[in-house]
């Protein structure tokens, strides 16, 4: 399986460095040592995770994952962050849509163990975004073929409602020709008999004559 892409930022190289050692086993790593640079790196790759520092020249690191949001919407944001003040530092997090904050200095398993479950939340919610849409197409075909079922239905009840008014004028094979071809017959819906078929003269038994010999 190809590893998860981790973006680290951080405008400084020696702390860049100490993630890196942490991380690079498990993830691809792309650094970013200014937040131009990160926005470049999120447009151009696939990247899984964020990870950035919240005190940077520039941007903030709470405004460098606000911005990432509209660049990387998939990409799960991580701040790093010496900053105690807990009620700013959650209103940042809400702002950018963080998935988790780190406190400096940092835990290395922690750290780790956030960052793999980032990854993890990632693949779930690329999973669950493929599903959706396989499911929608299936759900589309689906209705595609009951919208032809009920065309069907639709044209054996037509079938079986003139073939019901044929039969009591016509017979049988002209029942047949007049389904085959509905354009070239045109049938009542009462009981009047259909202009294509002339009634037949029939003798009544008291009428019937027969000739009389030549002596």
């Amino acid at each position: 399986m190809t590893p998860a892409t981790v973006l680290l930022v951080d405008d400084e190289p020696r702390v860049l460095d100490a993630l890196e050692a942490l991380l690079a086993m498990e993830h691809r790593i792309l650094r970013a040592e200014r937040p131009e640079t990160a926005l470049r790196h999120l447009r151009e790759e696939d990247v899984a995770v964020v990870l950035s520092d919240q005190r940077m020249a520039g941007l903030t690191g709470t405004e460098l994952l606000t911005r990432s949001r509209d660049v990387a919407p998939d990409a799960v944001r991580i701040l790093l962050t010496a900053f105690t003040d807990t009620d700013a530092l959650m209103d940042s997090i809400n702002a950018a849509g963080v998935y988790h904050f780190l406190l400096k200095p940092w835990d290395p398993n922690e750290l780790r163990h956030v960052v793999g479950r980032a990854v993890e939340h990632h693949r779930l919610c690329r999973e669950r975004e493929t599903l959706l849409r396989e499911l929608g197409a299936k759900n589309a075909e689906l209705e595609q073929t009951l919208q032809h079922l009920r065309r069907a239905q639709d044209d054996l009840v037509r079938e079986a409602s003139v073939r019901a008014q044929l039969q009591r004028y016509v017979s049988p094979r002209l029942v047949d020709l007049a389904v085959a071809n509905p354009g070239s017959w045109s049938c009542p819906a009462t009981g009047a008999r259909p202009p294509c078929s002339s009634p037949t003269s029939v003798a009544s038994p008291g009428s019937s004559r027969r000739p009389r010999p030549r002596w």
